[in-house]
């Protein structure tokens, strides 16, 4: 009575994102007995058929599917990633008489909607490894599972997975992608469009042993032969005491990998930190402020200051860290004095290597802050697909041609900025594919800007 389950993600720009939450559930069914086998779809040609088959040879009990993402949260060119689940949901359906089961970030934001739209029995909402047991039992039993199932936070799990046992990492390879890595669980942050304590399932940090982290990299690289990896924490700088004494017990082990870190917060960006992650050998960080303008850093609910913005600019570009950064415009409270105020910070104080990502109107999620403040303005409930109109927020205090205008300005003055699309464009599965085989220690990102540039200086337009 085996346990499937499946990586239907597909989208690999601008990271390949190993499904590690899902191969951590797998890991956590083992440890409790239960048979279980993963099914990657990541490169397959066929994947519903591929499915088909695979379900016809294991015959499982159950079925489980991770959503990563929901949609690209791109008002300018919109993909909803539930339109390449719902075909498998429905081979599952047809193939298996047991439950199907959705679980991962995606579902974890907006429940109830993803199980009603993919058609499946159950969601798993946070991390999936306490439920697992619970799962297999009632699909062994004949018992109906709940449509909702909470995952305790608190529950024992590994900071990431045995990629190398659960997946082929030859197609990873080919496309650079890094080992990914949690060393903590939770987000205290309130950003009014996002739902991360959903997604870890606690608004408050469950830290990983430092020295658990550091063996289980060593472990990792030496199994997989992977050279880089990818901290996914929400934001590793936070707390800075638990950051800095990672970073030490990094540094110590001397382990020879590059390390790199999607979640920085520059609230906690100070000298002390960025030394200690440069020590221990970070070179290339994602950082997400949104905004430099005092108000919306406000209004927004990023809870850093406009210094701690200017001291890691300068900190990080005087340590010699890429930085990816990423600005989201049109949010609440937003002014075209605002854009103006963050698009200078772009202009004025970002080294003209680091890339500079732009984001127009806000995705509006259910369950966030953004969702009881477009329900407060009287305008319509936010749904799943990003397709449907008014599903994207804009200030009424900004005008939509003016902020197009002004982005556009920017993007075609600064060789360094680039709209959202840009990172799941052709450029970047051309340059993951060279990566790989030159065996790159830096995500794709980080070379995207220095090329462009350099291409259109040749262009003469920088």
């Amino acid at each position: 009575m085996t346990l499937l389950l499946v990586n239907p993600n597909r989208e690999t720009k601008p990271v390949p994102a190993m499904p590690v939450g899902l191969l951590r559930v797998a890991e956590a069914a083992e440890r409790e007995g239960v048979p279980v086998q993963v099914l990657d779809l990541a490169f397959a040609s066929r994947p519903e058929r591929l499915l088909r088959a695979t379900i016809a040879k294991v015959k499982p009990s159950a079925v489980g599917f991770t959503v990563r993402n929901i949609d690209n949260a791109d008002f300018r060119a919109p993909r909803f990633y539930l339109d390449e689940v719902r075909p498998l949901v429905a081979v599952a359906r047809e193939c298996c008489t047991g439950p199907i089961v959705i679980g991962g970030a995606g579902a974890s934001m907006a429940p109830e909607a993803v199980r009603l739209d993919l058609g499946a029995d159950c969601v798993v909402v946070g991390p999936g490894e306490g439920v697992v047991t619970r799962i297999h039992d009632a699909a062994t039993g004949g018992e109906r599972l709940p449509t909702v199932l909470f995952g305790p936070a608190d529950h024992p799990t590994n900071p990431a997975a045995d990629y190398a046992r659960w997946l082929n990492l030859a197609p990873w390879k080919r496309l650079a992608a890094p080992l990914p890595v949690q060393s903590r669980r939770g987000c205290p942050r309130k950003c009014v469009y996002c739902n991360y304590a959903a997604i870890d399932g606690t608004s408050k940090y469950v830290l990983g042993d430092v020295d658990e982290v550091v063996d289980c990299i060593r472990e990792l690289v030496e199994r997989t032969r992977i050279p880089h990896v990818e901290f996914v924490d929400s934001t590793f700088n936070s707390p800075p005491t638990y950051a800095i004494a990672l970073c030490e017990a990094l540094a110590r082990a001397d382990l020879g990998v590059s390390l790199g870190a999607s979640g920085i917060t520059p609230r906690y960006a100070s000298r002390e930190v960025l030394e200690a992650m440069k020590a221990a050998g970070f070179s290339a960080i994602w950082c997400s402020p949104d905004t430099a303008a005092p108000e919306t850093i406000r209004s927004y609910g990023k809870g850093f200051a406009r210094d701690d913005l200017s001291v890691m600019a300068r900190s990080a570009e005087e340590l010699g860290f890429t930085v990816m950064w990423s600005f989201l415009f049109g949010g609440p409270g937003e002014t075209e004095s605002t854009v103006a105020e963050t698009l200078r910070f772009a202009r004025e104080e970002i080294p003209a290597d680091h890339p500079v990502m732009l984001t127009s109107r806000m995705r509006i999620y259910p369950g966030t802050e953004l969702a009881r403040i477009v329900q407060a303005e009287g305008l319509p409930a936010p749904v799943l697909d990003p397709r449907v109109p008014g599903q994207f927020y804009l200030s009424s205090h900004v005008d939509a041609e003016r902020l197009d205008a002004m982005l556009f300005e920017a993007h075609e003055s600064l060789p360094n900025l680039m709209y959202l699309a840009a990172a799941q464009g052709p450029v970047v599965g051309l340059l993951q594919r060279m990566n790989g085989l030159l065996g790159r220690r830096q995500p794709t990102w980080a070379d995207y800007a220095p090329i462009r540039r350099r291409v259109m200086k040749m262009l003469g337009r920088a």
